[in-house]
């Protein structure tokens, strides 16, 4: 699930998870998300058009259609937004590994893939989980560290969804990190 196939040294070029999914799976994701963010709209529009014509009150049917653009103005910022690695200033790789680490199993995270560029953890999920699995992603950048956390929905598509509760669990584990580095350099 989620951070298989990333290209490293890209990502920490740009800052940003850069995978190399095969074009079917590119097509697929670009057809479900534009699906999720137009579909809406696209349906109030119809329904507004529809209204016109016939000569009906129109209020509800503009009301709903700014509503539904303004969700997709915002799905589409955090689909932007979803790949985007946060640095965090660290000191040595093995001293950021190994807190990285700790942090993780503090948190009760399974750690699905560890080395020295990188390192993957995943949440366990429950049965009230409102995801598919949410994933973090450790990039070792010299002293520095990025990361990124995803929440994934069905068939590995990432999730708008959470956006917000994602980037709320990279701000826990930068507090949590920078506030590590703070104890273990005095």
């Amino acid at each position: 699930m989620g951070f298989e196939k990333i290209d490293i040294s890209l990502s920490k070029e740009k800052e940003r998870v850069v995978r190399k999914p095969h074009f079917l799976e590119k097509l697929n994701d670009f057809l479900t998300y534009s699906a999720l963010i137009g579909a809406i709209p696209f349906i109030f529009s119809i329904l507004l058009i529809s209204q016109i014509k016939k000569g009906l009150d129109i209020i509800g049917p503009i009301f709903f259609l700014c509503i539904s653009l303004a969700l997709s103005i915002l799905l589409l910022y955090s689909f932007l937004n979803l790949d985007k690695l946060q640095r965090i200033k660290g000191t040595t790789k093995e001293k950021n590994r190994n807190i990285i680490k700790e942090i993780a199993e503090e948190l009760g995270w399974s750690i699905k893939q560890d080395d020295y560029e990188i390192t993957i953890a995943a949440q366990t999920t429950n049965f009230f989980s409102t995801n598919w699995g949410r994933q973090i992603l450790i990039l070792y950048d010299g002293q520095d560290i990025l990361i990124n956390c995803q929440a994934f929905s069905l068939h590995d598509l990432k999730s708008p969804f959470h956006w917000f509760g994602n980037r709320d669990l990279e701000k826990k584990i930068k507090d949590e990190f920078e506030k590590r580095i703070k104890t273990t350099t005095r």
